[in-house]
């Protein structure tokens, strides 16, 4: 489960809007094709997506559910997501200044030292009100880590 907006809030994870298209979540989500647009220099296919189930994927640090929806921005090509757009409303059923809506949006870049395809950028607003909250955080430096380990087993007489 994911929090939105507290001091445990976990949403403003870049890969989030992925864990979408995992299973068992995909299940809860509903796709429709979008137009096609150029998003880095790559020409891409929009994918829109919402989410009418219950229970739903993000939830309220009091486990209310916060419904999805968003965009992926995919290379048809390779089908390597280059983009994602994500909109989680929490709506407060008795006072509306305490509705909170956060949007977050990603950029994907290759990384040449890993091969792979990681978050470059991710913009984030959360809207409480009349309140806005921005940020934005750069990724770069990926680096690989690695463990080796050896082992060797010895056979050991009995006497």
């Amino acid at each position: 489960r994911y929090n939105l907006v507290s001091p445990k809030s976990n949403v403003n994870v870049p890969t989030l809007a992925l864990t979408f298209l995992l299973e068992p979540n995909i299940r809860s989500f509903q796709f429709r094709r979008g137009r096609e647009e150029t998003v880095e220099g790559v020409r891409t296919l929009r994918v829109d997506f919402e989410e009418p189930t219950r229970p739903t994927v993000i939830s309220s640090p009091t486990g209310v559910d916060v419904p999805a929806s968003g965009s992926f921005w995919i290379d048809p090509l390779t089908g390597r997501i280059i983009k994602t757009f994500l909109r989680a409303t929490r709506v407060s059923m008795s006072d509306d200044r305490a509705t909170v809506t956060a949007e977050i949006t990603v950029v994907f870049h290759r990384s040449d030292s890993l091969g792979l395809w990681v978050p470059a950028e991710m913009r984030e607003a959360y809207r409480q009100g009349s309140y806005t909250i921005e940020g934005r955080a750069i990724y770069s430096n990926f680096r690989s880590f690695q463990v080796r380990t050896e082992q060797e087993i010895k056979v050991v007489k009995s006497i």
